[in-house]
């Protein structure tokens, strides 16, 4: 007894925040621990006769992991959303290490709809599938010269506004800038295109918006996209606070009217 009185130390306040402090990692490790037993069961539910009603047991258990939160939009495919999209998911969600393949396939599926999803239907979510389903969206989407097409025929096909409105305005701006930032990663000169840009832009504006860009303009030399752009950003500003003021405004006048015509009829009663 006396051996083990020399032996003993008493832990100190420092020691004891740092084993407190390293508590979640070590509840985090054994979260992953038990996906990680759970994944292992799966491979060892297989039975001859009944492999059918197995594989949907699995499949059940598996979906109904609770995922870690990953804050991902749910998307329609198109070739001009594929980039953004790949690049988003890799950085969210393909090389995240604490993510299982089987995992990240969910993440895959549930961020897609329209005709991606519709490709991964038939894929069953398990660890080696993932590699499966990236391999096929990258073979439907993962095509240069379609996405620059697609890319462009956005930029040139954006509907003509028939009247001022701030929504409107700064939806062409970020379809515009969706497209340049598009065609940009592929390494296309749209750093050159900004007359290009701007001309095209010019004949999707309503008369008013057209008219206060060409009196800005007047005697200047030739303007960037980033101008045009800022120009555009803020007369969607004015008119936004402008709306916004009338409908905070009292209606004064029909007040005051209603008050003139009350003393009128008593004075002629």
């Amino acid at each position: 007894m006396e051996g083990l009185l020399k032996h003993k130390r008493i832990v100190t306040d420092s020691e004891f925040d740092k084993y407190e402090q390293e508590m979640p990692e070590l509840f985090s490790r054994l979260d992953s621990l038990k996906i990680t037993l759970k994944d292992e069961l799966k491979k060892l539910i297989k039975n001859d006769n009944s492999s059918n009603a197995c594989q949907s047991k699995v499949n059940t258990n598996v979906n109904s992991l609770k995922l870690p939160r990953v804050e991902l939009p749910v998307v329609t495919f198109n070739f001009i959303d594929w980039i953004s999209f790949r690049d988003l998911f890799l950085a969210s969600v393909g090389n995240n290490e604490s993510l299982n393949d089987s995992q990240k396939l969910q993440y895959v599926k549930l961020s897609v709809k329209g005709e991606a999803a519709t490709l991964l239907q038939s894929i069953q979510i398990s660890n080696e599938n993932d590699e499966k389903a990236g391999i096929a969206l990258t073979e439907r989407y993962e095509h240069e010269t379609e996405i620059i097409n697609a890319a462009l025929n956005k930029l040139v096909s954006q509907p003509v506004l028939k009247y001022e409105s701030a929504s409107g305005l700064r939806k062409l701006i970020d379809t515009t800038q969706q497209c340049i930032d598009t065609l940009k990663i592929l390494k296309q000169p749209v750093e050159h295109w900004d007359t290009i840009i701007i001309f095209l832009l010019k004949g999707k504006l309503d008369s008013e918006t057209l008219r206060m860009w060409i009196l800005e303009q007047a005697g200047k030399k030739l303007s960037s996209f980033a101008e045009f752009k800022g120009h555009i950003l803020n007369h969607a500003l004015a008119l936004e606070s402008l709306t916004k003021c009338r409908k905070e405004k009292p209606d004064v006048s029909s007040d005051v009217w209603g008050k003139i015509y009350k003393k009128v009829s008593n004075k002629s009663v």
